[in-house]
């Protein structure tokens, strides 16, 4: 999945810098927070949570696995409305490194960009190459990682991103702020997308429960409603109807875990 790619570089990162706490920042159940939470502690570094919302938030999905991994005085809750200006808040409060939601981090940038090179590793060993990749994005990191990656080595491949936090012009600008990185490269072959069925962020209906009961009835997978689902979704209807040709890849961000709070 993508976020262990990032921890891939974060975790490594943490331990040449002999960090004995990080503050993690995100919602209750965030794949983010569950996942990176599990490697601190493995690694023998104390997580400090920052979650959005209130103490009075339901213990279901992700955030009945993270109850198990931390106690409350490791939780500290900000509300919504503060919620924008939770790095600032955590800053002023903590000394501990912090990480941003869903691990966007210059420190998780190397693992990210495995995944572009797994994908020619792919297409090597099956002697194909890819016309049309889609993916998921919630902060963007990961398509925004793949976006540069494959304008840098020039691949040929259309990435198709589904947006499910951002709207296009916020995701547009992470493309101008991401050039930072990649100082040289503005990566253009690239195509954005809307969910067509619960539009808005952390939204579900029956129409994606039937999907991802289709997924795991005929392939085997297990999909989550707040992303890969949707995606998996999203991409049958941009085939149908775009008639798009040529070697089609799917990426499967993880996150199946978040079926268990629902």
């Amino acid at each position: 999945g993508s976020k262990i790619r990032k921890y891939h570089s974060l975790i490594p990162f943490f331990l040449s810098q002999g960090m004995s706490e990080v503050v993690i920042l995100g919602s209750a159940n965030s794949n983010h927070v569950l996942g990176i939470t599990q490697l601190l502690i493995e690694n023998r570094i104390k997580p400090v949570l920052y979650l959005r919302g209130d103490p009075s938030q339901k213990v279901e999905g992700n955030f009945s696995f993270t109850k198990l991994l931390v106690d409350d005085n490791s939780i500290r809750w900000v509300s919504r409305e503060d919620w924008p200006h939770v790095m600032e808040i955590a800053s002023n409060e903590q000394t501990a490194f912090i990480v941003p939601e869903g691990g966007f981090h210059e420190q998780a940038l190397p693992g990210a960009l495995t995944l572009a090179h797994d994908i020619l590793r792919n297409e090597k060993e099956r002697n194909i190459s890819f016309d049309h990749i889609f993916i998921d994005a919630g902060t963007g990191f990961m398509a925004l990682s793949l976006l540069y990656e494959f304008a840098r080595i020039e691949h040929k491949a259309k990435i198709n991103i589904l947006l499910l936090a951002d709207d296009k012009q916020q995701f547009l600008q992470k493309v101008k702020d991401f050039q930072k990185y990649f100082p040289d490269i503005s990566p253009e072959n690239f195509c954005l997308y809307r969910p067509k069925t619960a539009r808005s962020f952390g939204s579900t209906n029956a129409r994606i429960f039937q999907e991802i009961n289709l997924l795991a009835k005929y392939e085997g997978l297990f999909t989550d409603p707040i992303y890969s689902g949707k995606l998996f979704l999203e991409a049958k209807w941009i085939l149908e109807h775009q008639a798009l040709e040529g070697n089609v890849l799917l990426i499967h961000s993880g996150g199946a875990l978040a079926l268990s709070g629902f």
